[in-house]
């Protein structure tokens, strides 16, 4: 029986989770439902009508990161999280980080661009865009001094705390930003780096084909 996500694909939460099971190799159907558009029944697996959801037969349960905490315990064979406890800690992090700040400001501005117009048939709000482009460089800073000397955020390998950074950076390429090489080069090259990796690729690749961006 494959796992089931129940999401649509340009969720940066959905995202995340489709990296970790290609990585894993695992796997798993997509359901690309919209929050706003739930199936009946669909509070009783997620309540609080978030997505994505995921379902293993009479099993499901909701939230990004506990869906890779969970699937990271499920087929432990290639694991994401890092085996010293400071470097397992900065993973959870990052992972909130981009959970939580990348997600209010960078997705944000995607959603201005791409989620007003195709999900609420709504225009941009300029003016919150013009907003939230002001806090872009705090986060870009920040995530340039934590990759000097690094390959990945926790070190020489790719953790799960990488997934949500990397799925917010997506969104920061596709709103039509560019990382500044001159300004940011440790961050710049990251995310080519990630970009590259056969895993991210793969999801990356047929997200466009799923929900091709205007």
């Amino acid at each position: 029986m494959k796992p089931l996500i129940y999401g649509v694909p340009v969720s940066v939460y959905v995202r995340k989770v489709r990296f970790l099971m290609e990585y894993k190799g695992i796997d798993y159907d997509l359901d690309p439902m919209l929050p706003t558009k739930p199936p009946i029944g669909f509070r009783d697996i997620s309540p609080l009508g978030k997505i994505p959801v995921l379902t293993l037969g009479d099993f499901s349960i909701s939230d990004s990161s506990v869906i890779c905490e969970y699937l990271e315990k499920k087929y432990p064979e290639k694991t994401l999280s890092p085996e010293n406890p400071e470097d397992f800690a900065r993973s959870l992090w990052f992972d909130e980080y981009s959970d939580s700040k990348m997600a209010s400001t960078i997705t944000s501005i995607f959603f201005q661009k791409f989620g007003r117009p195709l999900i609420l048939n709504l225009p941009p709000d300029e003016d919150r865009i013009a907003e939230l482009e002001k806090e872009i460089p705090e986060v870009l800073e920040y995530l340039e001094g934590v990759l000097n000397g690094k390959s990945y955020l926790t070190g020489d390998k790719i953790s799960l705390g990488d997934l949500g950074v990397i799925s917010h950076l997506y969104n920061h390429n596709a709103s039509g930003y560019v990382i500044d090489q001159a300004r940011y080069p440790n961050l710049a090259s990251y995310y080519e780096r990630a970009s590259k990796l056969p895993f991210i690729a793969s999801v990356i690749e047929k997200e466009k084909e799923e929900v091709p961006l205007p």
